[in-house]
């Protein structure tokens, strides 16, 4: 999910409605004009919507730390395949070859708001995939990644991941 916010010209504001990567290392702000006129070639200003984008953070890493309890409850062929992270909810989906009973629901729940409360330091570092893979990390979707990735490290979760994240698990 891409961030919101304005862009501001001496001309004109436009609303920043998403933000995609067009090609590599260039980003896409699709935008509405809310007021005036911006011309190519003016200076613009871009600003985030901060409160939005803190919801984000939270709501990411917290996928990260669920995925570390849903593996340690319900064990380690646990796989993500797939999420929804917005400034309002999550939605994480997993393999396992049954439902999930009440009692483990329950396990999960506490797992991870014990990993929240403990409040561990989110440490996000870039190396090889060679050794992101011999620290332990997990990744789950197959080349989507080059010889140097991006790791996140919070509380007991380490896995390779490109998104945004709270400094510390008890900012969720």
């Amino acid at each position: 999910m891409g961030d919101t916010g304005t862009i501001t010209t001496p001309g004109g504001v436009a609303d920043v409605l998403d933000t995609t990567f067009a090609l590599p290392g260039l980003r896409r702000h699709s935008a509405r004009l809310r007021s005036g006129a911006i011309a190519a070639g003016e200076t613009a200003v871009a600003s985030i919507d901060v409160a939005r984008r803190d919801s984000i953070r939270r709501n990411h890493t917290g996928t990260h730390i669920l995925h570390y309890a849903l593996r340690k409850v319900l064990g380690e062929h646990v796989k993500q395949a797939g999420s929804l992270v917005g400034p309002d909810r999550l939605r994480f989906d997993f393999s396992h070859y049954a439902a999930v009973t009440d009692d483990e629901i329950q396990r999960i729940e506490e797992l991870a708001n014990g990993e929240v409360l403990a409040n561990a330091t989110a440490r996000v570092f870039e190396t090889s995939k060679t050794e992101a893979e011999a620290l332990g990390a997990i990744a789950f979707f197959g080349d989507k990644y080059g010889d140097l990735v991006r790791v996140l490290e919070v509380g007991n979760s380490i896995e390779l991941c490109g998104g945004t994240h709270v400094r510390a698990a008890g900012d969720i």
